[in-house]
């Protein structure tokens, strides 16, 4: 009915059901409860990461890339979001309700992340190809200089939701520089060797260009724009989070440019975190986890995540809303959706993956690193699914000592990496082990076994 009680479609099902016809569709990962329902492939790139480290049960984000896959036109652009009960593959030129050529570049990472995490080789079988074609169509609207020129008919999905961000903007830019990133590693891991070589080649090229046209050396960051010279908190953290620059020093100057400006929330502020993590930068990365959402913004509420407070409420699910504030700042309507199951939070990713600091390093977790960062932190402990069993690591650390009890897989390759003091000593079950001391600092025991490693730190 109507909302004036008119009868719109009355069916008392005498016929049964043979007049319908019905459309199944795979699990997938929705854009959370109370939005749309439909699955996003910018948001599965924050989203992916924080299901394979909560579930084992890989599915749903399969569901969701097959999807995607499937809403690929024949010239390569994927659709940043589709209906799942669509059974018709898209039309060349045709873009969807959401025309963007960043969310098209945002399979690629998301495909590889998915490989990284599951060493799923069938899949990767079917999705590859789409990988390919969606690499080669960015490719054609990077120019001579490096620089990817966006067109107007895809130019969603920048500062706003809406068509004219065109032209050649830093965040489109980097975010395509990390998809033929991602894209080498898919080929390089599935032994594509050539398509490996090519795709690192034009990444190359793209972050030549970037850093001689988009990153304004005077201010030490990226730019809007090659035509707006202003500071871009998205693209800075994007890069951060990526580890797109060489100079710890410039990552460390810009995550406390973005750190001193007003508070963002959402994947800017996850992408940020997880940048600090990335360059060891722990103290910037505890003071965003705990203190950054105490900090008053122009709206009146708190930007900012305390996703380590939150553990501690019970009247909040432990993921957070759309965008991902903690305490909830609850925006007036229309600013905010405030859909408390949204997908993309990353908590699971930054708080397993950083600060115990369990990471894949080959696909299927053939080959990982366990590199805790215990700024702030006295006790953390955890447990990551991945393909053949767990691994597991119970971390304590007092003024002079770090215990780490771990659990691991028999047919895995680890290594684990501590801070490192002059002098110190490694135990590994009570008897004493050789290390070796990377250049940033961090003492390297391998292979890992099930075990208890403790390091004793004399000279402090």
């Amino acid at each position: 009915t109507a909302d004036d009680g008119t009868c719109i479609f009355e069916d008392h099902f005498q016929n049964g059901l043979d007049q319908y016809t019905f459309t199944r569709t795979p699990g997938f990962v929705a854009d959370g409860a109370k939005r749309d329902r439909l699955p996003w492939i910018g948001d599965l790139d924050w989203a992916g990461r924080n299901a394979y480290y909560s579930m084992r049960n890989t599915s749903y984000m399969k569901g969701a890339l097959d999807l995607f896959t499937f809403h690929q036109t024949e010239e390569g652009y994927v659709f940043a979001t589709c209906y799942p009960e669509n059974t018709v593959k898209p039309l060349n030129r045709s873009y969807g309700n959401y025309e963007s050529d960043i969310f098209s570049a945002w399979y690629v990472p998301t495909v590889a992340d998915y490989f990284l995490f599951t060493n799923d080789r069938p899949g990767m079988a079917s999705y590859y190809p789409a990988v390919k074609k969606d690499l080669n169509y960015l490719w054609r609207f990077v120019e001579a200089d490096g620089l990817f020129n966006q067109r107007y008919e895809t130019s969603k999905g920048l500062w706003d939701h809406q068509l004219g961000d065109y032209g050649k903007n830093s965040y489109n830019n980097i975010i395509i520089y990390d998809a033929f990133c991602e894209g080498s590693f898919i080929a390089k891991h599935l032994g594509f060797l050539q398509d490996a070589a090519v795709f690192a080649r034009r990444a190359e090229k793209m972050k030549k260009g970037i850093m001689e046209f988009l990153f304004d050396e005077k201010q030490c960051c990226l730019v809007k724009s090659i035509t707006d010279r202003e500071f871009c908190h998205m693209s800075n953290s994007y890069a951060l989070a990526i580890q797109f620059f060489d100079d710890k020093k410039t990552a460390e100057y810009i995550m406390n440019t973005i750190i001193g400006r007003k508070p963002e929330t959402g994947k800017v502020l996850s992408t940020n975190i997880r940048g600090a993590y990335a360059y060891g930068l722990e103290q910037q990365a505890y003071f965003q986890l705990t203190e950054y959402h105490k900090v008053q913004t122009d709206w009146g509420y708190n930007g900012g995540v305390g996703w380590l407070e939150m553990f501690e409420d019970d009247n909040v699910p432990h993921t957070t809303y759309e965008c991902m504030t903690y305490p909830p700042h609850f925006a007036p309507i229309g600013e905010s959706w405030g859909d408390m199951s949204h997908p993309d939070t990353a908590m699971a990713h930054i708080l397993t993956g950083f600060i115990l600091g369990i990471q894949p390093l080959t696909p299927g977790f053939c080959s990982y690193e366990i590199v805790p960062h215990l700024y702030g932190i006295h006790h953390v402990s955890g447990r990551v699914p991945v393909p053949g069993g767990l691994i597991e690591a119970d971390i304590v650390k007092s003024e002079h000592a770090i215990q780490v009890e771990i659990e691991v897989p028999e047919n895995k390759t680890g290594v684990l990496k501590l801070p490192y003091h002059e002098g110190c000593v490694l135990l590994f079950n009570d008897n004493p082990q050789p290390y070796t001391v990377t250049a940033d600092g961090r003492l390297v025991t391998e292979p890992l076994q099930s075990g208890t490693y403790y390091v004793e730190y004399r000279n402090l």
